[in-house]
């Protein structure tokens, strides 16, 4: 009896907690508008059309390399055992892994429903890193969501500071996930000239972020992702996020940006969907004296299909920042590639 009254006391407290988050995220992003403090300056964006695809730089965008990420993540939302049999409804099968046994680690942490894949492609000589986006049935991933003021992040100087729930998230999965890492390079030599690529849908995103921070601000941890090739190169990698929230503020967006490009020459490409409502939380600016700005690069694949390339500012004011409040839509937030990123039961 003592057990179900602190079960239901706990559930009673969550669920007040959770509609309180929700309704105080939507009453910031009223009183701060997606567009305020915009310019109306004229500019052309970069439209990336389909015959510009170039999978073969990682420095420029490719909608190819995006979609597949998104099968990923859209798969990772399966149940686990499905999942780590590459077997659920959403794992193609050879489009990734050959021999799911040896060559896909699942990182679970149950009691945060926070979950990691990685795994080995031979197929696409790849190391996939993937974070799992929040789950639309686990209070525990929306109070993580909402858990939205700031801790400082001395990695990057005294005035960086990032989202508290991501940052919670991201320690929770990190023991695991570098030993996960470190395995996969000791255990298979030849992934030495393996490309990586490090995605996360949501939530998966944000820190799928603070992890390739953590790890390039400490290269001990994982050193085999800053190993030279065999010819003496810098690894390719690949980061693609897709319907990010914002994740730090401006020092911190900027630090991470500059240092992905520093150690291997490439950009994060943050991708939105159309009138994707989450990338606009929290509000960027001032929120209740936490201050959030986006990492670059904006990839916007607007309402009317056309891809946009953004300015490099991470808070373009042409791309999806140009939207209204009434404009964004969550269902655009599982819609990703054309692929379904919504509960997955098998």
């Amino acid at each position: 009896m003592q057990y179900k009254y602190h079960f239901l006391k706990r559930r009673y407290t969550v669920t007040i907690t959770y509609i309180v988050t929700i309704l105080l995220s939507l009453l910031l992003l009223y009183n701060y508008p997606v567009n305020s403090n915009k310019t109306t300056k004229k500019i052309i964006l970069n439209v990336v059309d389909d015959d510009d695809d170039d999978t073969n730089n990682n420095n420029n965008y490719s909608a190819s390399v995006g979609k597949s990420l998104m099968y990923l993540n859209a798969a990772v939302l399966c149940p686990t055992s499905h999942l780590a049999a590459w077997n659920c409804s959403r794992c193609v099968k050879n489009m990734f892994f050959t021999s799911p046994t040896d060559n896909i680690q699942l990182i679970i942490k149950d009691h945060k429903n926070l979950l990691a894949l990685i795994g080995i492609s031979d197929i696409h000589k790849t190391i996939y890193i993937i974070i799992r986006g929040t789950l639309d049935s686990s209070f525990e991933d929306w109070l993580l969501d909402f858990e939205f003021w700031q801790k400082q992040y001395p990695m990057y100087g005294s005035s960086a500071y990032v989202h508290h729930g991501f940052l919670d998230a991201w320690n929770y999965l990190k023991n695991d996930v570098k030993n996960a890492i470190n395995n996969v390079f000791n255990k298979y030599p030849n992934t030495k000239d393996y490309e990586v690529a490090i995605s996360g849908h949501s939530m998966g995103a944000s820190v799928s972020t603070l992890m390739m921070a953590d790890f390039m601000s400490n290269q001990t941890q994982t050193p085999g992702l800053f190993t030279t090739t065999s010819n003496g190169g810098k690894r390719k990698l690949y980061m693609y996020t897709m319907g990010q929230p914002r994740t730090g503020n401006h020092n911190f967006s900027q630090s991470f940006t500059n240092q992905l490009f520093d150690i291997f020459g490439s950009k994060p490409y943050r991708i939105v969907n159309k009138a994707d409502i989450v990338p606009h939380l929290p509000p960027d600016g001032n929120t209740l004296g936490a201050h959030y700005h986006h990492i670059s690069n904006e990839v916007w694949i607007a309402p009317n299909g056309t891809t946009y390339v953004c300015n490099g500012s991470g808070e373009d004011p042409f791309c999806s920042d140009s939207l209204k409040i009434t404009q964004l839509k969550p269902s655009d937030h599982t819609g990703y590639y054309g692929l379904n990123a919504g509960p997955c039961s098998k």
